[in-house]
């Protein structure tokens, strides 16, 4: 009965020892990479230093003006001219309807503000944007250099118009 006894627990120490091996390798293993994950984020590699001027292959110039009165009619056809003079300029400057984006109007009544107790100057505010997309870099640059919309003389309603410049 010993002898039968004593084989028995041969195998079960065995299977024993296997199962604590593999249950402290596994903790082992995980830990390694639970910590290796949490600071991953908190080193930056860098290699060299190197610094140079790449020139842009996409130019985004946003033109946004706004016209301000008590009538709204009249507002909005000061608005509508601005657009005209805009679209004119980009015109001149050779710039392509298709890379003009003529956005939406957007129409301020001071008076129909929930919080508006302050009712001083004109009832309505109409604002716009025309933005100008082109892979011609230079062509928007020299446009911009030029002065920009209203800079010939047009009579237009639009403040900082250059504010909307920008090169990919």
């Amino acid at each position: 009965m010993e002898t039968e006894r004593s084989s028995l627990f041969a195998p079960a120490g065995v299977v024993g020892v296997c199962l604590l091996v593999g249950l402290v390798a596994g903790g082992w293993i995980l830990g390694s990479e639970i910590k290796d994950i949490r600071l991953a984020d908190r080193y930056v590699t860098v290699k060299g230093l190197v610094e140079r001027t790449v020139k842009s292959d996409m130019a985004t110039w946003a033109v946004s003006f706004k016209e301000a009165g008590n009538d709204l009619p009249q507002v909005f056809a000061k608005s509508e001219a601005d657009k005209t003079a805009v679209l004119k300029f980009f015109a001149g400057q050779a710039i392509v309807p298709g890379e003009i984006t003529v956005g939406q109007i957007k129409v301020t009544d001071k008076l129909a503000n929930e919080y508006g107790g302050n009712n001083t100057g004109p009832r309505y505010i109409v604002e716009q944007t025309v933005t100008v997309q082109s892979k011609d870099v230079d062509k928007i640059s020299k446009a911009a250099e030029d002065g920009g919309p209203g800079a010939s003389g047009d009579r237009c309603g639009w403040h900082e118009w250059a504010a909307g410049w920008d090169s990919v």
